[in-house]
């Protein structure tokens, strides 16, 4: 169980790691500077946020049914 326990908790850290670096492109790429710029760059930004969060608990929880299957 430990060992699952760090397991768990050294994939949160990447994840979190990986997140970062997308949050990060995704401020380079929807900036007005870049783009053109819009009215729509903060809701293109917020979108692609919520798409990442979306895949990943999507992900967990096929995770959670196959473990429990």
């Amino acid at each position: 169980m430990p060992t699952d326990r760090q397991d768990v908790k050294s994939n949160r850290e990447s994840w979190i790691a990986y997140k970062s670096s997308e949050i990060a492109l995704m401020r380079v790429l929807y900036k007005e500077e870049y783009t053109g710029g819009g009215t729509n760059q903060s809701i293109n930004f917020a979108a692609e946020l919520m798409h990442l969060n979306k895949s990943r608990a999507t992900a967990y929880y096929e995770k959670i049914l196959g473990i429990i299957m």
